[in-house]
């Protein structure tokens, strides 16, 4: 999985320097899936009536949500800051990227891992990088 700030329309921000400046609810205002193997094929599920929230506690424990209508679907880790890396554990292990912040609005972007997408509705999800502007809420 690799966090980086290179999400479309991301926002002038600087590195995250503790986990704990990431504690809270965040709620997506976009939130993208593209396949790795073709960028162009992409998924937006708020456009497609998805809820994306994600809790992160300040010892880097946190919690992903995605809901629509009845289907509800939860992925948990860990995650920490070293230097300018965000280090992300999941059941796939750890991996390396960076996260920016600015003011209450960060901007990610989740590549590989446990990230991946049925795009031609095989049953079979393809990897895929997600996308996330997200808003902490109060």
């Amino acid at each position: 999985m690799l966090v980086s700030a290179s999400t479309p329309g991301c926002i002038a921000s600087t590195d995250v320097e503790d986990v704990a400046d990431l504690a809270g609810l965040w709620v997506a205002s976009n939130a993208i899936y593209s396949e790795l193997a073709d960028p162009t094929n992409r998924f937006d599920l708020i456009a497609e009536g998805f809820a994306v929230t994600m809790e992160i506690e300040p010892n880097g424990d946190w919690v992903l949500l995605l809901v629509a209508g009845d289907l509800a679907s939860f992925q948990t880790g860990t995650m920490a800051v070293d230097g300018k890396l965000l280090l992300i554990t999941d059941e796939t292990g750890t991996n390396t990227g960076r996260a920016y912040l600015e003011g209450e609005q960060v901007a990610i972007q989740i590549e590989g891992g446990l990230q991946a997408w049925d795009f031609d509705g095989d049953g079979e999800a393809e990897p895929a990088k997600l996308n996330l502007v997200m808003d902490r809420q109060p």
